[in-house]
């Protein structure tokens, strides 16, 4: 045979499984390992260097379309049309007819991979059920290529080798499936060095042999979270997925077949496989659940209105509130603001408005508390009294007319003695006393600041008496002058002295008299009066003013 280089370089390689079984060049059979009325695997090479059909064993085939990888270096992988995609091994030489590759056949310009072994293996994507392609070898002149295919039962087909010539054009080699098992890998080699091979022109089916209408079953899901496709009438294979108007839902497809959205609402999607394609699907995605919702503020003070507060939900949508227990506290909500009438406990539920994209949510049943409250100020109003006298105590403010309770702080100069609310002094001076009002439900106990008590001097009154208003001079001693000092309360003591006269009176029991002295007061009428100057008790006085006549 004539041998001469062309002008290219490399080229790539495809995996089968070996399994001796003799195959006349062109001639289209279907055989496996097991016996010929087990026969799960088919080839057929019968388009020679023309064109690829359209079927292959009763499967519609999709041709590869144009690789966007880089040309001129080594790949590993081309995606399929299918889904997924075929690998090589080893990595094949990536380039285009007329550039790094001079011919080809049935006007072929597309891609074509390369290697300089004389042996590549392609690893078919699952549920892979015909695949087929073109081989070339690198060198002018005829070469034994053999194929050889490796099912997914571990069944194999190895069809004799066919001379392909170099300067001749590119042959066709199809391998397929029964639809029992699918195929996985291919295996091309040379017979003999031929400085390597290149293939190309893929076409692939996956599924059964005679693809029925396909059905996107998946109609409804949920914003938020990706929706699993899943379709009727689609077997050994994944189809594949387009959305064909993204519509208010903003659909794309992620991971081949799920469907994620921008927001709730709808698009339309289409299902691929073996050639035959869905109707156009509407498929709805509802509004979603929100994240849960809490309702912070749960307690406060009687009095004092609580400002509500939450956190948890998804949209930030406006947030109201109800008293679903009005409770023992009688709550009442304005908005975002509760209030209640007493102290006590009762329950809110607080609700965040859902939009387009999620649904309204709602907290749990929160109970909030409002604790009892501070009263007014308290004041101790009774602040004066008089020794001798019981002082009733009494006071002023608080907030919830409790019952009031004192206590003696400081007994002081005094000397207080404190019984219920009632005060009394052991004399003229001061003390300290607090006082305590009770709290209730909703009202905390108050208490005054210590109070200073007073207790002034008891008053008095003072008389003075004359034994007689007219003495000759020289018997005044005949004249005898008495005073009596009362108070309302207890006995005062202490002196009295009459004007006029060098009388003092020391008082005993309140009483007290005094004689005057021979010739003690000149002829003429003398105004006598008697003066008490007090004690620490007793306040002083003076009495009425007496008249005494003294004549020769």
């Amino acid at each position: 045979m004539s041998v001469g280089p062309k002008a290219r370089r490399r080229s790539w390689n495809v995996v089968a499984s070996a399994s001796a079984v003799a195959l006349l060049a062109g001639v289209s059979v279907l055989i496996g390992a097991a016996p010929a009325d087990a026969a799960t695997l088919g080839f057929d090479s019968s388009p020679g260097t023309g064109a690829p059909p359209s079927t292959l064993g009763g499967y519609t085939m999709t041709p590869f379309g144009a690789d966007p990888q880089t040309l001129d270096v080594d790949v590993s992988s081309v995606a399929s049309p299918l889904g997924s995609s075929i690998s090589f091994s080893p990595n094949l030489f990536h380039t285009v007819i007329d550039d790094e590759w001079a011919t080809w056949s049935n006007g072929y310009e597309g891609d074509v991979y390369s290697t300089e072994d004389d042996s590549a293996t392609i690893t078919l994507p699952a549920g892979t059920t015909a695949f087929s392609f073109y081989v070339e070898p690198e060198q002018f002149g005829d070469f034994a290529v053999t194929a050889s295919a490796l099912a997914s039962d571990e069944s194999s087909l190895s069809p004799s080798s066919i001379d392909v010539s170099g300067d001749g054009g590119a042959q066709y080699f199809g391998f397929y499936t029964d639809g029992s098992v699918t195929l996985s890998s291919i295996t091309v080699s040379l017979s003999y060095v031929a400085d390597g091979f290149a293939i190309g022109e893929f076409g692939i089916a996956s599924g059964g042999s005679a693809q029925g209408p396909i059905t996107i079953l998946t109609r409804n899901g949920t914003f938020g979270t990706p929706l699993r496709l899943q379709v009727y009438g689609v077997s050994g294979g994944l189809p594949q997925y387009m959305v064909t108007d993204p519509g208010t839902a903003g659909c794309s497809v992620s991971d081949l077949t799920e469907l994620v959205t921008t927001h709730a609402g709808s698009c339309v999607v289409t299902a691929s496989y073996n050639g035959v394609s869905s109707p156009p699907t509407l498929i709805t995605f509802g509004p979603a659940d929100q994240a849960p919702l809490a309702l912070t503020s749960t307690s406060g003070i009687y009095g004092t209105p609580i400002a509500l507060k939450t956190n948890g939900g998804s949209d930030g949508g406006a947030v109201t509130y109800s008293v679903t227990d009005p409770g023992t506290a009688g709550c009442a909500a304005s908005g975002a603001t509760l209030t209640s009438t007493s102290a006590g406990i009762c329950t809110v539920t607080a609700t965040m408005a859902g939009d387009s994209d999620y649904l309204p949510v709602s907290s749990p049943p929160t109970t909030v508390t409002f604790g009892p409250t501070d009263q007014a100020p308290l004041t101790i109003t009774t602040t004066t009294g008089t020794y001798g006298r019981a002082l009733s105590l009494a006071t002023s403010g608080g907030s919830d007319h409790g019952a009031v309770s004192y206590v003696l702080s400081d007994p002081g100069s005094a000397g207080c003695l404190l019984s219920g609310a009632t005060l009394t002094a052991t004399s003229a001076g001061t003390c300290g006393v607090s006082a305590t009002m009770a709290g209730d439900t909703d009202y905390l106990a108050v208490s005054s600041l210590p109070t200073t008590i007073t207790f002034s001097p008891e008053a008095t009154t003072t008389s003075l008496q004359l034994s007689r208003s007219v003495v000759r001079f020289g018997h005044e001693q005949l004249e005898r002058l008495t005073v009596v000092v009362a108070a309302a309360s207890g006995t005062p003591v202490g002196s009295v002295v009459i004007s006029g006269t060098s009388c003092v009176i020391t008082l005993v029991n309140g009483r007290g008299s005094c004689t005057l002295g021979t010739k003690a007061l000149a002829v003429g009428a003398h105004h006598l009066t008697a003066l008490y100057f007090g004690s620490s008790n007793f306040s002083g006085s003076s009495s009425r003013t007496r008249t005494v006549v003294v004549k020769f």
